[in-house]
């Protein structure tokens, strides 16, 4: 296989796709390819079946869990995010082969990710954590 072809062939590659999971696209295509040319001559088909192939090293497995979600690499992921909804925090994940899923966040968790509440979030009261004296030094 030439070098233009080969490079013709590669996928986009999303950011930060590790380097060995690159090589081993590489290596599934190409066996792929050989293992195709022996069944037809038309190098059109030989590609199209050898991307087929080679892709399936990029599928993300379904998280059906805030944890399954959490433990995706992050290459796999081009969204993940903790959002309100309802008042309940939810992790949304959209992976990159277009799949979106959310989770709601475990209680432990949720209290982790929230915010610091300042005088404006918190009904004009001063934060729990502010000083009574309104942060003045002492004399």
């Amino acid at each position: 296989m030439e070098a233009e072809e080969r490079n013709s062939s590669e996928p986009v590659w999303p950011a930060g796709t590790p380097e060995k999971v690159k090589v081993q696209w590489r290596k599934e295509f190409d066996a792929a390819v050989e293992s195709m040319s022996a069944d037809t001559a038309d190098t059109s088909a030989q590609f199209q079946a050898a991307r087929r192939e080679a892709n399936r090293i990029l599928r993300i497995s379904k998280p059906t869990s805030y944890s399954g979600a959490m433990a995706l690499e992050n290459w796999q992921v081009l969204k993940r995010a903790v959002e309100d909804n309802a008042g309940v925090p939810t992790l949304k994940v959209v992976t990159i082969d277009g799949g979106k899923y959310s989770f709601p966040v475990p209680a432990p968790v949720a209290e982790e990710s929230k915010p610091e509440q300042s005088a404006e979030t918190n009904g004009g009261k001063p934060a729990p954590s502010a000083k009574p004296d309104g942060g003045k030094p002492a004399k």
